[in-house]
């Protein structure tokens, strides 16, 4: 079993739920440009709303061009009562070859997979005890001291 981002996530999300069991977490990867700083933090806002209905959200890049270097998701039905601005994940796929990046941008519906989350600690939790119970676990025992979730 690979243990490792979801493992990671899973301890920071243990422990926020320790402190606060009404926390959300952001997650986002380290190397990401932000030229847009207050639209960034409108578009985190707007996240945590939807992830307060119990959502994963996780937020797609319209693309600007065919590339074949970034993992792809493609959008699904919007979600009830958002104003166009949340959508369900139909299908993930991964860095496509050229001609495939070229029909996704042709195509419209595809989305650059940025790996910027926003979730309530405990949606994300309850989402791994179903799906990933074993990789929940590892994180429980991870460090000198057990975490626990309640």
């Amino acid at each position: 079993m690979r243990v490792d981002t979801a493992a990671a996530i899973a301890v920071a999300a243990l422990t926020t739920v320790r402190e606060n069991p009404n926390a959300f977490l952001a997650v986002m990867p380290s190397d990401h440009v932000v030229r847009d700083e207050a639209r960034f933090v409108e578009s985190v806002q707007r996240a945590a709303k939807v992830a307060a209905t119990g959502k994963l959200v996780l937020f797609g890049i319209k693309p600007t061009e065919p590339h074949t270097g970034y993992r792809y998701i493609r959008r699904g039905v919007e979600l009830a009562g958002l104003d166009n601005s949340a959508f369900v994940i139909d299908a993930f796929f991964e860095k496509p070859d050229a001609a495939t990046a070229r029909r996704y941008f042709a195509e419209g519906g595809y989305y650059w997979n940025s790996g910027i989350f926003v979730f309530h600690a405990r949606a994300f939790l309850d989402e791994l005890t179903g799906l990933e119970p074993r990789i929940l676990m590892v994180a429980r025992w991870r460090g000198p001291k057990r975490i626990s979730d309640s």
